[in-house]
């Protein structure tokens, strides 16, 4: 049974204020005049549970958190949000385990600053790893690939009428400010407190979006390798890991840049510097990462 038959006996709908006036511009930063149209009722849902733990969908009226974001190139079985609207991958748009539907969030990428505007319109991404899934739309303003885990931080807010307008007639609302330096460094040590970057993996990234049920995504097959071969952890050793990616040109990219080394895991290759022979060591080496310009860097001790 769909995740829906249990979000209709959980639904709870509140009245929606602040419309804007009259007179107030509604037009996407494209420049396309957008109609005003009013909010479906607010949905919360039944709780339901991620890998072993329950998430109980509540209406809220703050919510800032920082962890990682992933790219949902799933679409649901019946090419339909959980508002019952149609889906759309190039809208801006969002899914959250626990937040109403709809929400509106701020959304930071923690390693570049940039923040954009999003819509929560769907339940997920269905790993506990992750608090956030973004459109494809969303993903491309606000300027990440799927190479990676991306570190975010996702702050619920109230936009103006005009700026819901725009998400939901497909248009971009107009980017925030920067965020400071001073506080992208206190959101990467919180980023870091939540522990070694989640290998990247292809989630099923929707509650009604089963792999047997999801259109499939097309990749294409990667090069052959040239590389050298990666070298093998050290066990026992600190690392400092500064991405993780699916393609080995990737990793080895980004190393060459950083002048880091390319580990091979599981399904992964991971750009590290080490390894050192001391946390103390690897703890002064993550400061230096940051400092260059990776702030989602974390040590990992290999066992």
């Amino acid at each position: 049974m769909k995740y829906r038959n249990n979000l209709i006996g959980g639904i709870a709908a509140v009245a929606l204020s602040g419309c804007a006036a009259a007179d107030e511009p509604r037009v996407a930063a494209v420049g396309v005049p957008v109609a005003q149209s009013d909010e479906p009722a607010s949905v919360i849902g039944a709780p339901y549970t991620i890998d072993g733990v329950i998430y109980t969908p509540a209406e809220v009226r703050s919510y800032d958190e920082v962890g990682y974001a992933i790219i949902d190139q799933a679409v649901p079985a019946d090419g339909t949000t959980m508002l019952g609207e149609p889906y759309r991958g190039d809208y801006i748009a969002a899914a959250h385990k626990t937040l109403p539907l709809p929400s509106y969030v701020e959304i930071t990428d923690i390693a570049s600053g940039r923040t954009i505007l999003a819509r929560v319109n769907q339940r997920g991404p269905m790993r506990g790893d992750r608090i956030v899934s973004l459109t494809p739309g969303a993903a491309a303003q606000l300027g990440i690939g799927d190479d990676a885990p991306a570190g975010v931080r996702v702050r619920k807010v109230n936009p103006s009428q005009s700026e819901r307008d725009v998400l939901r007639s497909g248009g971009m609302a107009i980017e925030r400010m920067p965020t400071s330096k001073s506080l992208l460094s206190v959101l990467a040590r919180k980023l870091a407190e939540r522990g070694p970057v989640p290998v990247a993996a292809k989630p099923v990234d929707s509650i009604e979006s089963a792999p047997a049920k999801a259109k499939p995504v097309a990749v294409q097959p990667a090069p052959p390798a040239k590389s050298a071969p990666a070298p093998t952890e050290s066990v026992g050793q600190y690392y400092v890991q500064i991405a993780a990616f699916k393609s080995r040109a990737s990793a080895d990219g980004v190393a060459a840049k950083a002048g880091a080394t390319v580990y091979q895991g599981p399904g992964v290759w991971r750009v590290r510097f080490g390894p050192f022979a001391s946390d103390a060591e690897a703890r002064k080496a993550l400061a230096d990462a940051r400092a260059k310009g990776y702030p989602s860097a974390v040590t990992v001790h290999e066992r």
